[in-house]
């Protein structure tokens, strides 16, 4: 498995909605209730917020 750090590093240059779909498909893989699956979905949450703070900022 790839770290979380190199996958974080790696996310940055790709648009918000590109992330979330990213962050997304990683959740799908892992087993449910495992650490790295929280770690994933706290990323998520992240992006996700962000997201909306963009179009808020947008409208």
């Amino acid at each position: 498995m790839t770290p979380l750090h190199t996958i974080v590093t790696r996310m940055k240059r790709l648009p918000l909605q590109h992330q979330a779909a990213h962050l997304k498909a990683l959740i799908d893989v892992e087993k449910p209730r495992s650490i790295r699956r929280g770690e994933l979905e706290a990323m998520l949450k992240d992006v996700r917020t962000r997201l909306i703070r963009k179009e808020n900022r947008a409208a």
